[in-house]
């Protein structure tokens, strides 16, 4: 293997969450696409299947993928704690999680944790929601010296 490709997120409202991820975390837009036909039907499994595609690049050139599923279901139970099985976050690297927190404050995302130290002082981290619930790690990567 060779590594992770991309995250991908599936989404209830395509462009209110590329603004939310592109101001958040200043990423650039390297796709944005709709796909449908014989080859999305039969990917998906689905008749009549048709997503619109935005990849999101950040500065390492790792990649948010949203799709968004033009005849999706929404049956998602958005109240479980995120250590259920199954449950997926998005870990995201940061520079300043204190920063963070009070944007994501400021956005009225739902925040699930303070920032606090890990126990080897090596990340201040803390968990949060996007404006649409799915799961955020948020870790500032701290110094030695910074514990």
């Amino acid at each position: 293997m060779k590594g992770i490709r991309h995250t991908g997120i599936y989404v209830r409202n395509l462009e209110a969450m590329v603004s939310f991820y592109k101001e958040l975390f200043q990423l650039q837009v390297v796709v944005h696409q709709k796909e449908n036909g014989p080859y999305t039907e039969r990917l998906f499994n689905e008749t009549d299947m048709e997503i619109e595609v935005c990849k999101l690049e950040f500065e390492d050139h790792s990649i948010i993928e949203l799709i968004h599923c033009q005849n999706a279901a929404d049956d998602l139970l958005w109240n479980e704690k995120i250590y259920r099985c199954g449950r997926i976050h998005v870990a995201v690297t940061v520079e300043s999680a204190g920063e963070m927190y009070r944007k994501l404050k400021e956005k009225q995302c739902i925040i699930l944790s303070e920032p606090c130290d890990s126990p080897d002082g090596k990340a201040r981290v803390f968990f949060a929601r996007d404006i649409e619930g799915n799961y955020l790690e948020l870790v500032e990567e701290l110094g030695r010296e910074e514990k």
